[in-house]
């Protein structure tokens, strides 16, 4: 069992040769250095569908990501875009993104409408303090620190029932798309 071949009782195993310098001309062919590593089928659809670089790349990974238009595009919002949030509830207040149009409007709760030149706050009737003030709040907030896209210079309150004829009131309206019957 121990010579130069295996013998023939372990027919399953390759027969290879213990000498000392075949194995070096064995192990040389293969590791030929000329021949990909990965020639599979997958590999090569790999090499052929993998983006060339146009330009040389960044040092600075967030100013490669600022320089692609593509992601400019799809992470950045809209400014036009006006936002409702909601304040609600009796001891603990949640705020809520709701729709910007007239019919999410109720007269128990507090909301904001923020847009890129004006923060509107409209509380309503049936409203308590403990919502109106979080609602104040969240408006200076949002004013002071230029939050949500906001460069409004202050925040224009507006009572349910009060001053429905005010050119501020008329411009919250207009934003909502029309006074429209609400809760």
């Amino acid at each position: 069992m121990f010579g130069a071949e295996m013998t023939s009782e372990h027919s399953s195993l390759p027969a290879y040769p213990t000498t000392g310098g075949d194995t070096e001309s064995d192990l040389s062919t293969l590791c030929q250095t000329n021949t990909p590593i990965l020639s599979s089928a997958v590999a090569e659809h790999r090499r052929s569908v993998r983006p060339s670089r146009r330009t040389q790349g960044s040092r600075n990974p967030l100013r490669a990501l600022a320089a692609r238009e593509d992601i400019q595009q799809d992470f950045m919002q809209s400014e036009e875009n006006s936002k409702i949030e909601n304040n609600t509830g009796w001891r603990q207040v949640q705020v809520r993104l709701v729709e910007p149009q007239s019919r999410s409007l109720n007269s128990g709760d507090c909301f904001l409408l923020v847009t890129p030149s004006h923060c509107f706050l409209w509380t309503g009737k049936l409203s308590n303090t403990i919502e109106r003030e979080k609602a104040f709040e969240m408006a200076s907030v949002i004013v002071t620190q230029r939050d949500l896209g906001c460069q409004a210079t202050g925040v224009v309150h507006l009572d349910e029932g009060v001053n429905t004829d005010s050119l501020q009131a008329a411009e919250f309206w207009s934003l909502l798309g029309g006074q429209t019957h609400y809760k």
